[in-house]
C-alpha cells in the first residue's frame, strides 16, 4: 500500500454513465522535471519521491493542486531521458471561463490526468486601461507643475502619439488578453509535462441566430430597425411614440439607455427605451426605474470571433503546428449522448475524443478551479535600508545621504542639497552599510500594517495548521482581527501565516 505524505483530494467525480467499480483512476500523482528544468513523465510511486526527497536527490518545487505535486530531480541519468509517452491538452475557449484537460495517450486510450475551468477577468481589461490613463495623466501633470516651478516653463517634449500605427496583426487590448492567456495556459503546463498536442474547439458564434434561433435564410439581410434612417427613430416606432414609465405623449421624448454606456451598455434597440424629460430626470436622480432589458449579451461572442484565429496561430507557433481542431456541434452531440451535464471542463473531454476520434469510457477526477489574477509589483519579502552618501568630488567630506528623507532623518537628503546648492560641483555617490534588515515574516504582530502591503488578492501563501503545511490563495487581508481571508472563504490567523510563494498570476484554488 502506497504511503504519502501529502492530503488526497476529495472523491472522483463521474458521469451518469459510469458504474462505481470501473473506476480505477488514482488521482494522486507526482510531475517531475529533472535538473536543467526538462519535463519528464509524471509518476505515482509517492515512496519513490518521498526517499529522493530525504536523500537530498530531489526536491519539491511547487503544488499544481491538491494532491499533484512537482518535483524536481538532481540526478544525472535523468539528464538524456527521452520522454515516449504523448501528452496532450484539450481547450473550451472561452470569454470569462476556459475549459481544460490534461490528458496522456497510451494503447489507442486516453488516461485522462486532470481537467478543469480557468477563470479569467477579461471584462475588466477596458476599466483597468482607463484607471492606467487616469494615473499617468495625474503624473504628468505633476511633472508639469514641478516643470513650471523650477525651471519657469514646462519640458517640451517630441509627440510620439502622432507616429504610432497599427500592424496587420493589431488586436483590441481585450482580444489580447484573451489570446495571451490561452497561450499562457498551454506555456503553464508544458513547463510540468511533455505536452505535444493540442486539442481545440474552433468556435465561430452566429450573433443573429443567438438572438433569433428561427432565423434562415434571406432574414440575415433583414431586421426590425430596416427603413428607419436611425435607431431613435425605430425606438419611438416601437414605443409608440409614448413614455414607458408614466404614459405620456404627445409632448416632446427623449430616448434612455437602460443600461448606462459607463457600464458597459450599448446602443442596441434592446437597450434603449422611451421617457419623458421629467421621467428621464427621476431616473438618474434614482427616483424612478426603467425595466430591464431583456437581451442576450452579445460582446463574449463577439470579442471571441475577432480573435480565434489568432488563437489557433499562436497555438500552432507553441506546439510546432501539432493543433487538431473541433466544432461545437460535434461536441454537443456527444455530451448529449452520453448525457453529460454542461461545463467547461466536460466540454474539454469531449473536445479531446472528437479530436482524437478514440472510444473509450469519459471519466475525469475533481475539477481543478485556476484562476487569473493580476500580478502584484514584486516586493522583497526582506525590506533592507541602507545609507546612501553623496560627496563632493576631490573631498571626503559628506553633502547628502539619501534621495528623499526617511523617516527620523536629521542629515541632509539630496532632494535639500539640490535646492540650496543650485550651482553644485559634481556629486559621487556609494552604497552606505545597511542599517536596518526586517524580516517580515518572523516578526508578523510588530509588522501587521506591512504585511497587508505584501498580501493582496491572488498571492498563493503556506501557513501551518495542525503542524501541516498548507498551501492556499488569499482573497484580502485584516490587520484590524489578525488573520488572512483565503479565497475558499477559510480563515489563516497571522501567527498562523509562514510566507508567501507568489504574487498573482495563474493560481489554483484549492
Amino acid at each position: 500500500m502506497e504511503r504519502s505524505v501529502y492530503p488526497r483530494p476529495q472523491g472522483l467525480c463521474f458521469s451518469p454513465i459510469l458504474k462505481q467499480s470501473e473506476v480505477f483512476m488514482q488521482v494522486e500523482f507526482t510531475l517531475i522535471i529533472n535538473r536543467f528544468g526538462r519535463p519528464l513523465s509524471p509518476t505515482r510511486r509517492t515512496d519513490m519521491i518521498r526517499k529522493k526527497i530525504g536523500r537530498g536527490l530531489a526536491r519539491p518545487v511547487t503544488w499544481l493542486h491538491k494532491g499533484i505535486r512537482v518535483v524536481q530531480f538532481f540526478e544525472r541519468k535523468y539528464d538524456n531521458i527521452i520522454v515516449t509517452d504523448h501528452f496532450g491538452i484539450a481547450i473550451d475557449p472561452g470569454y470569462k471561463y476556459i475549459g481544460w484537460n490534461v490528458y496522456k495517450l497510451t494503447h489507442n486510450r486516453i488516461i485522462v490526468l486532470f481537467c478543469g475551468t480557468f477563470e479569467l477577468e477579461t471584462s475588466k481589461v477596458t476599466e483597468r486601461m482607463k484607471e492606467r490613463a487616469m494615473y499617468r495623466r495625474i503624473r504628468r501633470r505633476h511633472r508639469r507643475i514641478n516643470c513650471i516651478e523650477k525651471f519657469g516653463r514646462a519640458k517640451v517634449r517630441i509627440p510620439r502619439w502622432k507616429n504610432r500605427k497599427r500592424t496587420e496583426k493589431w488586436l483590441t487590448p481585450t482580444g489580447t488578453y484573451l489570446v495571451r492567456n490561452h497561450v499562457n495556459l498551454v506555456r503553464m503546463f508544458k513547463k510540468w509535462l511533455p505536452i505535444n498536442q493540442v486539442c481545440i474547439e474552433y468556435a465561430m458564434f452566429d450573433t443573429q441566430r443567438m438572438q433569433n434561433p428561427n432565423i434562415h435564410g434571406w432574414q440575415y439581410q433583414t431586421g426590425p430597425a430596416k427603413d428607419f434612417d436611425h435607431v431613435r427613430q425605430y425606438v419611438l416606432c416601437r414605443d409608440k411614440s409614448a413614455c414607458q414609465i408614466c404614459h405620456a405623449s404627445g409632448i416632446p421624448l427623449q430616448v434612455h439607455h437602460i443600461i448606462p454606456r459607463s457600464q458597459g451598455g450599448t446602443d442596441r434597440q434592446e437597450n434603449l427605451i422611451t421617457v419623458c424629460p421629467n421621467c428621464h430626470q427621476k431616473i438618474h436622480n434614482g427616483e424612478a426605474t426603467c425595466p430591464k432589458p431583456n437581451t442576450i449579451p452579445l460582446k463574449p461572442a463577439g470579442v471571441l470571433n475577432s480573435c480565434m484565429n489568432r488563437i489557433l496561430e499562436e497555438l500552432e507557433l507553441e506546439t510546432d503546428g501539432e493543433v487538431l481542431r473541433t466544432t461545437g456541434i460535434d461536441t454537443k452531440v456527444l455530451r448529449r449522448q452520453y448525457s453529460l451535464p454542461k461545463g467547461h471542463d466536460i466540454d474539454a473531454l469531449v473536445i479531446a475524443r472528437n479530436c482524437l476520434k478514440l472510444k473509450h469510457k469519459l471519466m475525469y477526477p475533481d475539477s481543478v478551479k485556476l484562476v487569473k489574477y493580476r500580478r502584484h509589483p514584486s516586493r522583497a519579502i526582506v525590506t533592507r535600508k541602507e545609507d546612501r552618501k553623496y560627496y563632493e568630488v576631490g573631498s571626503r567630506k559628506c553633502v547628502a545621504k539619501n534621495r528623499r528623507k526617511r523617516t527620523g532623518q536629521t542629515f541632509d537628503s539630496l532632494q535639500d542639497y539640490l535646492k540650496e546648492n543650485r550651482n553644485h560641483p559634481p556629486l559621487r555617490v556609494t552604497p552606505g552599510k545597511v542599517i536596518e534588515r526586517i524580516d517580515w515574516t518572523t516578526q508578523k504582530k510588530k509588522l501587521r500594517n506591512e504585511v497587508s502591503r505584501f498580501i493582496a488578492r491572488g498571492a498563493l501563501i503556506q501557513y501551518t495548521e495542525n503542524k501541516q503545511k498548507k498551501y492556499s490563495v488569499a482573497s484580502r487581508f485584516e490587520p484590524r482581527h489578525y488573520k488572512i481571508i483565503l479565497e475558499t472563504g477559510g480563515e489563516v490567523k497571522l501567527k498562523q501565516f509562514n510566507r508567501i510563494l507568489k504574487f498573482g498570476g495563474i493560481a489554483s484554488i484549492f
